[in-house]
């Protein structure tokens, strides 16, 4: 499986914002969706959160969102930095990105 797609975005209205990375997972084998997996990231620059995660669902995608709030417009950099599953092996090489900045 790789990362086909990741799209940071600011979440939330107001002074505070939360940073937000969606990243999709495919399975080489079939191009479809890699339900199921857990990617863990880090997200720098604006937030400093590393060690955020979350199951990917059918679709292909997973909202990864900080603890953290900024006020204003804050930039971030958000990073995959594993994928794992039951059945499917990641393969970083693959990766169509590995990062994506805000």
């Amino acid at each position: 499986m790789h990362v086909e797609d990741i799209e940071c975005s600011l979440e939330g209205g107001g002074s505070s914002k939360k940073g937000q990375a969606v990243v999709k997972i495919y399975d080489n084998c079939t191009g479809l969706a890699a339900s199921g997996a857990t990617v863990t990231g880090s997200f720098t620059g604006g937030y400093n959160e590393s060690g955020r995660s979350g199951v990917v669902g059918d679709d292909g995608k997973v909202t990864i969102t900080t603890n953290e709030q900024r006020s204003g417009n804050p930039s971030f950099t958000f990073c995959v930095d594993s994928i794992t599953h039951g059945s499917l092996t990641y393969a970083p090489g693959d990766n169509v990105e590995t990062c994506d900045s805000l």
